[in-house]
């Protein structure tokens, strides 16, 4: 194969376990989530609202947690519905991949929710494994898109300027 042929493939496998990470977190489905991760001590999770979760046990152990508490009648309706990702952007560089997305969180009586995302992978043994997950609640108005180039109102356009040449007016601290 070329080396555009194993690009694409590699994308397209990176592509295909981030959705199933979607679709394991929607179904709350513990045994093919934890097939999903990396098992070793050096991954991490980090959850909105908590501490990070370091090393397999701890990574598994949070998201058993979340869909025992999911699942649970305590929670008054408010279980989530679906959980999608939406403006998706990828890059793979040789064994490690990175997604960015937002995710939308739709629950079966309240509004949705939208978080950020970075997904890290790592192919070891020929396969795509995720090595780091990190959400944090996306505190924007619904439809801005913080990493578009081209509209003016991406993060990544306001700090190197329009025209990407530098001289931006954003305060990378701030963004």
């Amino acid at each position: 194969k070329t080396i555009n042929q194993l690009h694409l493939a590699d994308s397209g496998s990176v592509l295909s376990v981030n959705n199933a990470f979607y679709r394991y977190f929607t179904l709350r489905d513990a045994p093919n989530m934890e097939s999903l991760w990396l098992n070793d001590d050096s991954i991490s999770c980090v959850h909105p609202h908590q501490r990070p979760r370091l090393g397999f046990a701890e990574v598994i152990e949070s998201f058993n947690g979340m869909f025992a508490t999911m699942d649970d009648d305590k929670n008054g309706g408010e279980l989530p519905q679906s959980i999608t990702p939406s403006n998706v952007r990828l890059s793979v560089k040789g064994t490690s991949a990175w997604v960015s997305c937002v995710e939308e969180v739709v629950f079966n009586s309240s509004p949705s929710k939208e978080y950020h995302a970075t997904n890290h992978f790592r192919k070891v043994g020929g396969e795509w494994k995720l090595a780091h997950h990190h959400a944090s609640e996306a505190r924007f108005v619904k439809g801005f898109l913080p990493y578009a180039v081209g509209d003016g109102g991406g993060v990544l356009e306001r700090m190197l300027g329009k025209n990407g040449g530098g001289g931006g007016d954003c305060d990378p601290c701030r963004c």
